[in-house]
């Protein structure tokens, strides 16, 4: 029986063995370095976001700096 790459992976991630196949892509030239991103598309978007507000909050707004300090009041 054949498998597909996406199933092949798949599996690979459930016996928590991707990474290996990830590195070893990378080591052998087929991944440039700089296009390895493990972070999820949401997590990525959020820490760009958090980027992005890094040491501009002089420029924010009264209303949405008290926004930013009350949700970090929650953690």
């Amino acid at each position: 029986m054949r498998t597909n790459v996406s199933e092949t992976m798949d599996k690979m991630n459930e016996q928590g063995v991707v990474q290996y196949a990830i590195d070893w892509l990378r080591d052998n030239g087929f991944i440039p370095e700089e296009n390895i991103d493990f972070r999820s598309v949401s997590e990525s978007q959020f820490e760009d976001a958090l980027n992005k507000l890094h040491g501009k909050w002089n420029r924010l707004s009264q209303e949405e700096e008290e926004t930013i300090i009350n949700i970090s009041k929650r953690f």
